[in-house]
This record gives structure tokens, sequence and C-alpha cells, in this order.
């Protein structure tokens, strides 16, 4: 009997412990939940918006700026005017007016995901985003990067996650900000398409001398974001903000 009794006060005391573990778990488990809720209260992903020539873009606030969440893929600016198609490769690399161009000149392929590549004079054109909208400065740029707390990790919290449109590993990709990054490679000088699914680059409005002007950069082997500048005639990706 004293056996039998002393068997159910130790499994009596193996539930307490089991039971004390679990609540414990849940107790930071839902901490832990709380804190990444009270982050993304700060990233909501809005409506649509619709570019002049009826292509639509998933738009995200991250705190107090809204983003296009999506490559733009306009090959008219926003008062009407066509943007010359610089599917030319001599075209590309020896004029300096404002030219649009799909990655491989495949637009069936790559425009509804990875959308277009411009060249840094349609850029300084100020119409190639939607009335209301603008292609970000160094000033939008920085902004975002330290409100997802500084260039190391802000790339992983922008990129999109997964390996279906980013090479693996797309290492540190959470898209935790819904910005969404898609890597649409670029066109260089010599009019030759570099690096799809490795790495994208997206225009700033800040120009740096009189030939060349920032950009921002992801890669799939980093959750930093990267900066530079480059000449004017390099086709990059645009992303879109909300003018204030």
């Amino acid at each position: 009997m004293f056996r039998i009794l002393n068997n159910i006060i130790h499994q009596i005391k193996r539930r307490e412990f089991f039971i004390g573990y679990l609540f414990a778990f849940l107790i930071v488990f839902m901490s832990a939940c709380s804190k990444e809720d009270r982050e993304l209260e700060a990233f909501n992903l809005l409506e649509t918006v619709t570019d002049i020539e009826g292509n639509q873009y998933r738009i995200i606030k991250i705190y107090n700026q809204t983003w296009f969440a999506e490559n733009l893929k306009t090959t008219t600016f926003n008062d009407g005017t066509p943007i010359n198609d610089g599917a030319d490769s001599v075209v590309w690399s020896s004029t300096d007016s404002a030219l649009y161009c799909w990655y491989s000149n495949n637009p069936r392929q790559y425009k509804d995901v990875y959308g277009a590549l411009y060249n840094w004079h349609a850029v300084k054109s100020e119409k190639l985003c939607p009335k209301g909208w603008k292609v970000p400065d160094e000033e939008n740029w920085q902004w975002l990067v330290d409100s997802l707390k500084g260039e190391n990790v802000a790339g992983g919290k922008m990129k999109h996650s997964g390996n279906l449109y980013w090479t693996a590993t797309n290492t540190g990709a959470t898209n935790s900000s819904g910005f969404r990054a898609l890597p649409g490679g670029y066109r260089n000088i010599a009019s030759k398409y570099k690096n799809l699914k490795d790495y994208g680059f997206w225009w700033s409005a800040s120009n740096q001398g009189d030939s060349s002007a920032w950009y921002h950069c992801l890669y799939y082997y980093s959750a930093k974001i990267y900066k530079n500048h480059t000449k004017h005639n390099m086709g990059f990706s645009v992303r879109c903000v909300k003018v204030d």
C-alpha cells in the first residue's frame, strides 16, 4: 500500500513539473509573439496603386513612409509620354535619354515578377512614378534602413523570403517589413544583362556628381543592404515612395 501511494505521489510531482515547465514555455512564447506582433504593427500592407498604363502595385506602410511592395513596370511617364525602349544594345550603351528595358528583352517571362529596368535618365525625369509618388532619394532610403535597425540587418527584413525568386540560400531573408524585395538583376553599360535572382539593384533619385547616381542593392548571400554609385546608363529596378 505504501509503495502504491509513493508511486501516486511521484506521478503527481512529475505532472506538476511538466505543467510548470509548459506554463513557463507558454509565457516565453507569448512574450516573443507579442514582441513580434508589436514590431509588425508598424508594417501595414495597404491596398494597391495603379500607374498610367493600368499596372497595379501592392503598397506597404513602413512606420510613416509608404512604399511600393513591387518593382515598377511602366513604359510610360505619368504625363502620358512614352519612355523610349532600350532593347537595342547600341541604343542602350550610347544614349543619354530616358530608357527602359526588360531583363533579356523578355517581358513575357520577367515583367510581372521583376518589373522593368531603367537608366537613371528615366529617374531624373521626375515623371517615372505615378502622380503623388516619387523615386526615393537618399533621405528616403536612409530613413528606411534606419527604421529597419541598420544596414547589417535591413536587407534581410526587405528581401522576399524563400528561394522561389531568390538564389539559395537567400541569407537572412524574412520579408518582415513587407517590402518584398525581388532580385531583378541589372543591365550594364555594355548592354549585358547580369545576375537575375542573385542581386537586386534600386535607383536613388539622388545624383552623385555629373555622370553618376546613388543606388542600393541586396545580395542573395547577405542580410545587409549595400549602397554605392554608378554611371547613369546602368539599368536598375525602381521602387516608388509616396510623396509626403
